[in-house]
């Protein structure tokens, strides 16, 4: 067993206990009444990206106490995307969460079959007459040139992310979480995409037989470590924007936990 592995099983209740501490706080937040404006969309997607993340962060104690730890990394792995997709939206407060509200738009022109709207000839309606005002908001270049052009669009003029089309590691780099990214985001990747890395590090070979290991401490410790600060800055956002005093808790709460697990796991966002 080498050192990382045993510094994970000796950190694990810990982790949980400050897991546990985390979500009592963020459940007590949530309870009370939170009013904001009908035009405040930082706060609309703060809201709704808290108690996203209240559920990930969850999932991730249900997957490690029952030992699948591996997809409690998954579940890290997107909270982290979350928290990045947040914190860039928050740097421009006034035009980036209205720009992921409006992506919604995209998201229906996507996933819709267009048999439904055929059904349903109101919906389509609206549909198309918000593609025309806020479409273009989202064209690519190539659509951008196209129109500019006076050239037909392609069948899907728009960006594939609400984001500007901003890859996940860009998100990250510009809100200084690149160091989340490097270290545990893009580890999960190869579990999430079945590379031989990430299924190899799981099978361990004896003569004959091919034996596979549930059980990756490590990547359990790095999952609760991840889920633990990607909700509480995301809901140190919430609070801040809306002032739900909440701040004090939630800051004394990540001090405790930066003091008595201090390693690399997690690293706070500055």
């Amino acid at each position: 067993m080498n050192a990382q592995v045993e510094k994970a099983i000796k950190d694990l209740p810990k982790l949980r206990q400050f897991v546990k501490e985390l979500i009592a706080v963020v459940e007590e937040l949530l309870s009370r009444p939170i009013r904001y404006k009908p035009d405040d969309h930082l706060a609309f997607m703060a809201l709704g990206f808290t108690c996203a993340q209240l559920e990930h962060l969850k999932a991730i104690c249900t997957l490690v106490d029952a030992g699948h730890h591996k997809d409690a990394a998954l579940i890290a792995r997107t909270m982290i995307e979350g928290l990045c997709g947040l914190l860039w939206a928050a740097q421009r407060p006034e035009s980036r969460p209205l720009l992921w509200r409006r992506f919604s738009i995209i998201d229906d022109f996507r996933i819709v079959d267009p048999a439904v709207w055929k059904a349903n000839p109101r919906a389509a309606q609206e549909l198309e007459e918000k593609l025309k005002r806020y479409g273009p908001d989202f064209y690519t270049k190539k659509a951008k040139q196209a129109e500019k052009q006076g050239k037909p669009l392609p069948k899907d003029p728009y960006w594939r992310r609400w984001s500007e089309d901003h890859p996940v590691k860009d998100l990250c780099d510009e809100v200084k979480a690149g160091d989340l990214y490097e270290r545990i985001y893009r580890d999960v990747s190869c579990w999430i995409h079945w590379s031989p890395r990430g299924i190899g590090r799981c099978l361990e070979v004896e003569g004959p037989q091919v034996k596979y290991r549930m059980d990756a401490p490590d990547m359990a410790a790095t999952a609760l470590a991840a889920g633990f600060q990607s909700l509480l800055e995301t809901a140190l956002v919430l609070d801040s924007h809306l002032e739900l005093d909440f701040g004090k808790k939630l800051e004394e709460l990540r001090t405790r936990f930066v003091t008595e697990l201090s390693d690399q796991r997690s690293s706070r966002l500055e």
